[in-house]
Parts: structure tokens; C-alpha cells; sequence
């Protein structure tokens, strides 16, 4: 994540930018990036309920948040199982389209059940996180919005 600003004709032009580690990356203003930290943190509160334990005996049964579940991306899962997205849409780097998601999802194994919560930028792989690495995601996010609304900062 970083700052950006450009200076053109007297004016600076400020955003903040998601990179994810592909390097795609999302242009966020501080009201979508306070948008996207209230949903990691939703989401990481979710994380941290633990509707159903990670280690279940049971793990053929959906957790009750999930909104689709697919046979598992992941060769060592056998299902993935995902909430519904908080979208976010963003104002760039494309002008239509550009959106951020997160998203309660789980992978379940013949031995037990892993949550995460699953950032997805500009539909890339989605980064998977616990509760506490999106937390700490939404505070970084925090703190660009609050630099970026600070008056030497803005456009």
C-alpha cells in the first residue's frame, strides 16, 4: 500500500494505492479505502467468531454464512466454501470497473476446515489473510486515508 500524488498546473491530485502481490493494483480515494478497512474488519471479526471450528468432524456441512462452495481451487482442499463480497469500486487505474472484494471463505480438508479472509483486487488471485493480517490491513488503510484528508494532502 502507498501514497500517491501528482502535481499538474497547481493542483495534486492524491490517492492511495492497493498493490496486491501480483502487482495489480487499485486506486482508492480515503472514503473507499475506509470503505474496504470496515469490510476486512467486518470480515476478520467474522474470522474470529469461528461459526465452526476449524478442526470438525463434520467438515461435509456448510458454515451457515456460506453463499457458494465449489469443488476446491486448491488441489490439497476438496471444498471452498465463500460468504457473500463486500465490493468496493475504485477509482482506478481503469476508469469502469475497478473494484476491491472481501470475502469470508473457508477450505475444507478430509482433517479440518481453514478460514481466511480473501482480498481480492481488480479480479486477481485473491490474497488470503487471517483475521488479524486484515485488521492490521484496514489500519494501514486507516492511516492512508487519514494522510491523505490531511490538508497539505489533498487535491
Amino acid at each position: 500500500m502507498q501514497l500517491n500524488a501528482h502535481d499538474c498546473d497547481g493542483l495534486r491530485y492524491s490517492w492511495i494505492d492497493l498493490v496486491a502481490p501480483s502487482r495489480v493494483h487499485a486506486e482508492m480515494t480515503a472514503a473507499q479505502a475506509r470503505q474496504l478497512a470496515e469490510a476486512l474488519i467486518a470480515c476478520g471479526d467474522l474470522w474470529d467468531s469461528r461459526i465452526l471450528a476449524d478442526s470438525i468432524p463434520w467438515a461435509h456441512l456448510c458454515p451457515l454464512w456460506c453463499s457458494q462452495h465449489d469443488e476446491a481451487r486448491d488441489p490439497k482442499a476438496e471444498q471452498w466454501h465463500s460468504g457473500q463480497p463486500w465490493t468496493v469500486p475504485v477509482i482506478g487505474p481503469q476508469l469502469c470497473g475497478s473494484r476491491v472484494r472481501v470475502r469470508l471463505c473457508a477450505k475444507d480438508t478430509r482433517f479440518d476446515r481453514r478460514l481466511f479472509v480473501c482480498l481480492t483486487v481488480r479480479d486477481d488471485e485473491a490474497v488470503e489473510l487471517t483475521g488479524p493480517e486484515a485488521r492490521r490491513t484496514a489500519a494501514a488503510l486507516l492511516n492512508a486515508a487519514d494522510d491523505l484528508d490531511n490538508p497539505l494532502h489533498r487535491t
